[in-house]
């Protein structure tokens, strides 16, 4: 009976941990119902294939115009939400700093800024030169 419980419960336990996998791994580059909107997205990369674009910037522009000055743009596991008017930044950062006080480690923006980085990426706490 032993025997007979253990060949049942790995191949079971198996499967559950391959469904659980799957599950999350389709996760992955999709946009969360309370995020302001954002451009479709593919999954698994999110936006990621047109952030890698040269002229990324005129993406943003047109994205910011189409779905207004805070919008959310996902990249890969990551999602990034881009102000794109001197308002929504004082909105933001000014009127919501406790919320957005620490910001993640985000790759992509070392293509905008040159790895030179940006305050709106710094962590919290970090030297700002």
């Amino acid at each position: 009976m032993a025997q007979l419980d253990t060949q049942l419960i790995i191949p079971v336990a198996i499967s559950f941990a391959a469904i659980y996998g799957i599950s999350r791994l389709f996760k992955i580059g999709v946009r969360e119902p309370h995020l302001p909107p954002g451009p479709p997205i593919v999954p698994l990369l999110g936006n990621l294939h047109i952030l890698l674009l040269k002229n990324a910037y005129l993406k943003f522009t047109e994205w910011a115009k189409q779905y207004g000055s805070i919008y959310s743009v996902i990249d890969g596991p990551q999602t990034i939400i881009v102000a794109s008017s001197i308002e929504s930044i004082y909105e933001i950062f000014e009127k919501n700093g406790a919320k957005s006080a620490d910001r993640p480690c985000i790759r992509t923006f070392g293509r905008f800024a040159g790895e030179s980085g940006l305050v709106a990426a710094a962590h919290y706490g970090e030297n700002r030169h």
